[in-house]
């Protein structure tokens, strides 16, 4: 089944990456969601596919914002280093 979902060419996005299973994923599971896809395409489902393309991207960007303020305030609210010995003066 997996030579079967090359029915249709690659675009920009699909129901198994919306699905989670990209990158090291299993290529059974990915090919069993592409085909499904293939089987039952209609319109909707290609606009379902958008709209959970925009979600997980409008996610990852509020996760990363988040990220970025967290390491920001924790920087911030980090002591000052402890300076074990003093600097050494001109001694001439």
């Amino acid at each position: 089944r997996y030579t079967a979902r090359h029915r249709v060419p690659a675009g920009l996005t699909g129901w198994s990456q919306v699905h989670g299973l990209r990158g090291d994923t299993s290529i059974e599971e990915r090919a069993r969601f592409d085909n499904y896809y293939i089987e039952n395409w209609t319109l909707w489902l290609d606009i379902r596919i958008c709209l959970l393309t925009v979600g997980a991207v409008l996610r990852e960007i509020a996760q990363q914002r988040r990220s970025g303020r967290a390491a920001a305030a924790a920087a911030a609210a980090a002591p000052a280093p402890v300076r074990l010995v003093e600097p050494l003066t001109d001694l001439a």
